[in-house]
């Protein structure tokens, strides 16, 4: 039975947004950095608060250095702006805004959240560097540790979550592979008294329990960024780039923590994000999607072979130190997919395999004479849901490909339970990855517009995509 799913038509692509969502109150600083002015060698400028609570900072410049405090090398994700750039000397930010040190002392529920560039561990390093901290060691008059920090530690090398008197160290590890790479990364941070966690790039690396709730000593101490400042003096400077630090006196959820890992301002509310994914991938006319295909080389050299979408997601996300694609032989791009549909049906015409259940087929848009493998296609677009085309707002989105692929809603959140694939909970993000899949992926969502990507992925043998949607729940096509 195919008929649920060919109400895909009702599913429209648009081009405008709705953007919602007010200020959260909970917003505790916000250092953006685009407006800073850089202060010369041995001189200090002032790092302005966008938050609205007058957090600002003072930004020191060693004697003796470069000029050079910001870049405009800048995370893709932000499109533009400036970043903080310490790179080039024992340079650090403390936060001196009145109130600034009560106010920041958040106690046991708190998030802080930032993107950064490089790994602290320039030569000569021996200490625990922070990338972000307020206090946390010992130093002067203060013989007892108070604060945290957020920190490369000295001894392993590795991410440190550190909150004194609430479980002290925390080792996150080295699960993404961040130190050795440079490139940006967005951290998040999050202590509730209980569980303190980390999120790299909007994704939950680790967490660890505290025997017994508490909340973190206080320091008087300023924040302090690339840098710790322990009894008025600063030290263990990171020398790393920062971008967009924010704090908050709450405890994000999943899906906020991914909007902020997308680039969403915090000032206009996490949960109602629409971004586009970068120059050349646009959201595309009303009526069309914006798609791009990359083709590789099939070879283990540069760019290596597609092997997983694991493999294209890391692209994605790093496009400029992303191998796969740095080997691409060709970049193609188009304002159109399936004859300006709403839905999409790709088939490698040569070798279409079995696995897609319409004839109605178009060709891929890097297409030749022969089998055709090792390549990916991302589809970006805007969804249109019209009122009362769902009596409880359930959607079911099906799509049968041959070798894998990732649906991403932005603003949605899948159902807990699929038939297939798997999800990053409570999130708009769901991957089948696998050959010859198919997968059925129920949402709530409300009548509204919806920022959408569709990655597919071809390995070797047949090649065919397909995604459509339906009004209802459904594990069935």
């Amino acid at each position: 039975m195919k008929s649920p799913l060919r109400a895909a038509a009702v599913v429209v692509l648009c081009l405008s947004l709705a953007l919602a969502g007010g200020v959260r109150a909970e917003l505790a600083g916000l250092w953006l950095f685009d407006t800073d002015a850089a202060p010369a060698s041995g001189t200090t400028s002032t790092v302005l608060d966008s938050s609205g609570k007058g957090y600002h900072g003072t930004l020191t410049a060693a004697a003796g250095t470069p000029d050079q405090r910001y870049s405009t090398d800048v995370p893709p994700e932000l499109a533009g702006g400036k970043s903080l750039d310490l790179t080039g000397g024992d340079h650090f930010v403390k936060i001196t805004g009145t109130g600034a040190a009560a106010g920041l002392d958040m106690k046991n529920k708190f998030t802080v959240g930032f993107w950064f560039k490089g790994w602290p561990n320039y030569s000569g390093a021996a200490s625990s560097l922070p990338f972000i901290s307020k206090g946390g060691n010992t130093g002067g008059a203060i013989a007892t540790a108070q604060g945290w920090q957020i920190r490369r530690n000295a001894a392993t090398n590795n991410f440190w979550f550190t909150t004194r008197g609430a479980g002290d160290d925390f080792d996150a590890g080295d699960t993404s592979g961040e130190k050795a790479a440079s490139r940006w990364t967005h951290c998040t941070v999050t202590f509730d008294g209980t569980f303190k966690s980390v999120y790299l790039n909007g994704v939950h690396m680790k967490s660890v329990k505290l025997a017994a709730a508490a909340s973190v000593t206080n320091s008087t101490d300023p924040v302090a960024f690339v840098a710790q400042v322990v009894d008025g003096v600063a030290s263990s400077f990171a020398r790393v780039k920062l971008d967009n630090v924010c704090m908050f006196t709450h405890v994000l959820t999943a899906a906020e923590i991914q909007h902020l890992a997308a680039g969403a301002d915090p000032r206009n509310g996490l949960d109602t994000k629409a971004r586009a994914w970068g120059a050349g991938e646009p959201w595309g006319t009303p009526g069309n999607w914006g798609v791009r295909e990359w083709r590789l080389n099939g070879s283990a050299g540069a760019g290596g072979t597609l092997a997983n979408l694991g493999d294209v997601r890391y692209a994605l996300k790093y496009p400029s130190g992303g191998a796969i694609p740095a080997g691409a032989q060709a970049v193609t791009t188009s304002q159109r997919a399936d004859g300006q549909r709403g839905w999409i049906d790709w088939a490698d015409a040569e070798n279409r395999g079995t696995n897609h259940q319409s004839a109605n087929d178009a060709a891929f848009l890097t297409n030749t004479t022969a089998d055709d493998n090792h390549f990916f296609t991302t589809s970006t677009g805007c969804l249109r849901i019209p009122a009362g085309a769902s009596a409880d707002n359930k959607w079911t989105f099906y799509w049968a490909t041959d070798d894998g692929a990732e649906l991403v809603i932005y603003n949605a959140v899948f159902d807990a339970t699929q038939t297939n694939g798997n999800q990053a909970p409570g999130s708009g993000e769901f991957a089948m990855m696998g050959l010859g899949g198919t997968a059925f992926a129920p949402v709530a969502l409300p009548p509204g517009d919806y920022n959408v990507r569709f990655t597919h992925m071809e390995h070797t043998g047949a090649a065919s995509a397909e995604l459509w949607a339906a009004p209802g729940t459904y594990n069935f096509f």
